[in-house]
């Protein structure tokens, strides 16, 4: 079975690491958006 991933859990451990500094958010929003999309083409192309 394919690992579930939280979402919210995701993102709250990036809002938790880059409370602080702004730069390091948008790069953790880039990288949570690329993460999502990539794992959602994944689940799309298993079935």
């Amino acid at each position: 079975p394919a690992p579930v991933i939280d979402p919210y859990r995701v993102w709250y451990m990036f809002a938790l690491w880059a409370k602080s500094d702004y730069t390091w958010l948008c790069f953790s929003v880039e990288s949570f958006v690329r993460f999502t999309t990539s794992y959602t083409m994944f689940i799309i192309n298993k079935r």
